[in-house]
């Protein structure tokens, strides 16, 4: 089955003027750019460009109302990168939805009788004996990836299923990472690779895991640190899929498997409030990484370095 670039982007654009609108009470909307310098490990091979990232998601209850039990939701996001150079590009582009249930854990975790404090000292007490509140969801994916060029395209469909932590105040919370797993049918659109070396374009199974965590020495060591270093933080990201059912000769060539390893230093910023136009912007923080590897379905994978700001637009 083949797709129409125009389709591709017509729906890429669906997403981002759905992420304008305003939300109801509970959705969540966001959309975030960023602006950055890309280095190759030979210091001759760099380029710039832009990642970006918009998403909506909606459920039946409101945020605030999903300790009372599964919430039925929504969501709808596009993501990519795409550098001046695109051989060292290795995170692609994408266009997914989900639909599932999500549940947030931790609604009975408050053991004490807060009773005889003032009502700022007992919310204050509840918040901090029920901070731990892991969002876990489970959906089916239905997800376009590409990369830069769109020599190679996937449709991809399947079971997801991941967990967030809102709460990062601390050393044993914050070691509660973002983790994915999904198992889903790679329906190949096109692909270059296996085209050129002669390989059938037949579809096949992948397994892909993922964990991310965000340590910021603030939620920490913030009575401790200069008030310049509290927005100081460190983002480990690992992503993992191996391929099952692959076309004869695929696995010689290294197509069974993708890794991606990503550590990002960041400061937060003060004073971050600005306006292009009437549209207003966040500059939410600066960043250095170095990546190895790259995301399914492939990409550069030598040793790379980036520099960037990251912008959050404001509704």
């Amino acid at each position: 089955m083949k797709y129409s670039f125009n389709t591709v982007n017509f729906l890429c654009l669906l997403v981002l003027s759905t992420s304008t609108h305003s939300a109801k009470s509970g959705d969540t909307v966001s959309f975030d750019l960023e602006p950055k310098l890309v280095s190759g490990d030979d210091s001759s091979d760099y380029a710039v460009g832009i990642s970006y990232s918009a998403q909506y998601e909606s459920g039946l209850q409101s945020l605030e109302d999903i300790r009372r039990g599964l919430d039925l939701y929504g969501n709808v996001k596009s993501e990519g990168t795409v550098l001046s150079d695109h051989e060292l590009n290795s995170e692609n582009l994408y266009l997914e939805g989900k639909l599932g249930f999500r549940y947030q854990s931790g609604e009975n975790r408050v053991t004490s009788d807060f009773s005889e404090f003032q009502p700022d000292q007992a919310n204050s007490m509840v918040a901090e004996q029920q901070n731990f509140r892991p969002f876990f969801h489970a959906a089916g994916l239905l997800r376009y990836e590409s990369d830069q060029t769109f020599d190679n395209q996937n449709l991809v469909i399947g079971p997801s299923f991941y967990s967030t932590n809102t709460a990062t105040d601390n050393l044993l919370t914050a070691f509660y990472p973002f983790w994915g797993v999904s198992l889903t049918w790679v329906d190949i659109i096109k692909s270059k690779e296996l085209k050129e070396r002669g390989i059938d374009q037949e579809n096949y199974w992948r397994l892909q895991t993922e964990l991310e965590w965000d340590f910021q020495l603030g939620d920490y060591f913030e009575s401790s640190l200069p008030d310049w270093a509290t927005g100081l933080g460190f983002i480990p990201r690992v992503v993992y899929s191996l391929n099952h059912d692959l076309p004869d000769g695929a696995k010689a060539i290294g197509f069974d498997e993708n890794f991606y390893f990503s550590g990002t230093i960041y400061a937060e910023l003060e004073e971050r409030s600005i306006r292009l136009g009437e549209m207003p912007l966040q500059l939410d923080m600066v960043y250095f990484r170095t990546i190895t590897g790259a995301i399914a379905p492939g990409g550069e994978d030598d040793l790379r370095f980036e520099i960037g700001v990251v912008v959050n637009f404001v509704r």
